[in-house]
């Protein structure tokens, strides 16, 4: 009991769309199960109190409390506009509670009240539907209750203007609640795709953003490495050829090897490239980013190897498939070693 009680004062959104209108018209939560407990009362007040008990046959009961449950079928949360099992299960319930209660009538006038009490609850459970977004349904059933006060009227008395009398009025409340409803989800739907196109700039604008830092970095990176040769170059001396091809090394690698041009192995290709090796460093990976941790992993691999070298030229190529990073170092064109680790 007590997680029934949970799931209906705590309910589960998992299924239902950010987009859903339901989520701006109220429809989960406590509030609708408070509507549903005044419902409940009305919709029992006329049968039981108004009528009695005594007045009722067993079948017209059995009608109550199956229309007492429907109810429930509007109230729990779910997807809008309602789910189309639960739109059919209300739609037999109403066209077969006025059945129900109203063909065992004789010709009478006026219709005595235990002749249409369900008439009221059942077009309150019409009105949910429209609210709820099944206005074509709702229709039908204000439509189908109509058409049986008809029949029973013609079965009894010849002609369907006898019945049509005291049930037309049900269609007049549904003509407004129809019309309020349309303009109210039309105006939550235009709220929602305002909304959705704020959040799309939003992200759009963060995306921008964060290439723009990410370029900065870049900038920065490269002008740490080539401002001081370029302030030398500025002030008419000539660098040294090494810090001269050490540059643009690095600079090499950081537009072919992306993901490896991070320290430590910055500092490790820079002292072996100073020592004479010729080290080409390659990322394979195309477009794919490597988590913090994956790039951590090889990275420092990648360092070890270059330090632990011993040739004359070297080749790392980072390549990524199946979610798997892997690199392979290459000394002298014979593979040595690799390393893989999850991307």
């Amino acid at each position: 009991m007590k997680r029934w009680i949970d799931s209906v004062l705590h309910p589960n959104f998992d299924r239902v769309p950010e987009e859903d209108v339901g989520r701006y018209l109220g429809f989960f939560g406590v509030v609708p199960w408070l509507l549903y407990a005044l419902a409940v009362v009305q919709v029992a007040y006329s049968p039981l109190v108004v009528i009695g008990v005594e007045e009722l046959r067993t079948s017209e009961l059995t009608v109550l409390i199956v229309l007492l449950a429907s109810f429930s079928l509007i109230t729990f949360p779910s997807v809008t506009p309602l789910p189309m099992w639960r739109t059919l299960v209300i739609l037999v319930v109403v066209v077969s509670s006025v059945v129900i209660v109203l063909w065992p009538q004789p010709y009478q006038v006026p219709l005595p009240p235990t002749a249409g009490w369900e008439l009221n609850p059942c077009s309150l459970l019409l009105f949910c539907l429209v609210f709820r977004g099944r206005f074509v349904a709702g229709w039908f059933g204000g439509l189908a209750m109509q058409g049986v006060f008809a029949i029973w009227s013609i079965q009894l008395v010849g002609t369907p203007w006898y019945g049509l009398s005291y049930s037309y009025g049900q269609l007049l409340p549904l003509v407004g609640v129809t019309m309020f409803a349309i303009g109210l989800h039309r105006t939550v739907e235009r709220i929602v795709a305002h909304r959705a196109a704020e959040r799309e700039r939003a992200d759009r604008e963060s995306r921008m953003m964060a290439e723009e830092a990410h370029m900065e970095e870049g900038l920065a990176e490269v002008r740490e490495l080539a401002g001081p040769i370029l302030k030398d170059i500025a002030s008419g001396s000539n660098p040294e050829v090494s810090r001269v091809r050490g540059l643009e090394a690095a600079l090499r690698d950081m537009i072919r090897g992306r993901s490896l041009a991070r320290e430590p192995l910055a500092s490790e290709l820079r002292g072996a490239r100073e020592n004479g090796m010729d080290i080409v460093v390659l990322d394979d990976s195309g477009e794919a980013e490597l988590s913090e941790n994956a790039a951590r992993v090889l990275v420092a691999w990648a360092a070890d190897e270059v330090r632990n070298a011993d040739g004359r030229e070297m080749t790392l190529r980072l390549t990524l498939e199946n979610g798997v990073a892997l690199v392979t170092a290459s000394v002298d064109g014979n593979p040595s070693s690799e390393t893989s680790t999850s991307a």
